[in-house]
């Protein structure tokens, strides 16, 4: 249980800044790949730190129930194989467009756990630049959770918008209610 909220908040600003700063035109100077090598690890730690302080906060009751119940809007890709199944590749990760239907993309909610959740135990990853290649327009994730059924387009500023408003909330207050008929008490947080 998280006692204190602030220093995980102020790490998730951090991972915000890195979120939104790095790009394609911070590795110009290097010789390497524009996705490959430093440039990917940093967004992908990035990233996946953020996911983990999400679920951390929330988990420790540090999010109140209006933005933990918050409904993300995200685009889901069916598998082409019509069956729950697991992708494999030497390589440990296996390319969105191959095995997605990326041409039909189907509306998701989200609750940001849940989003949180499929970035942590996501076994694609994979990042979509803007047309100028400065920024990150997009992540595709294809998680184990879902058994592979789906992939998930999170685009880059929603899940900044995300961390920006965990970093913001802030609780007022928490009740708990115990259970008339014996069932475990309820936990609100406002």
């Amino acid at each position: 249980m998280i006692f204190e909220s602030w220093y995980w908040k102020r790490e998730l600003a951090d991972l915000v800044s890195e979120i939104q700063a790095w790009g394609p035109r911070h590795i110009q100077d290097r010789d390497e790949d524009v996705w490959g090598g430093e440039s990917g690890f940093r967004v992908e730690k990035s990233l996946f730190q953020s996911a983990m302080v999400v679920r951390r906060l929330i988990d420790s009751h540090k999010v109140t129930d209006r933005l933990k119940g918050k409904s993300i809007p995200v685009l889901g890709y069916g598998a082409k194989m019509p069956e729950p199944h697991t992708t494999l590749s030497i390589l440990g990760s296996v390319s969105i467009f191959e095995w997605f239907e990326m041409e039909k993309p189907e509306p998701l909610n989200m609750a940001p756990y849940n989003l949180a959740s499929e970035i942590l135990h996501s076994f694609t990853l994979e990042f979509i630049a803007n047309d100028a290649g400065t920024n990150i327009d997009a992540f595709f994730v294809a998680s184990e959770r879902n058994q592979f059924v789906r992939a998930i387009s999170i685009p880059c500023n929603t899940w900044v918008s995300i961390l920006n408003s965990i970093i913001d909330d802030g609780v007022a207050g928490i009740e708990v209610k115990a259970s008339s008929n014996g069932g475990d008490p309820k936990i609100e947080l406002y």
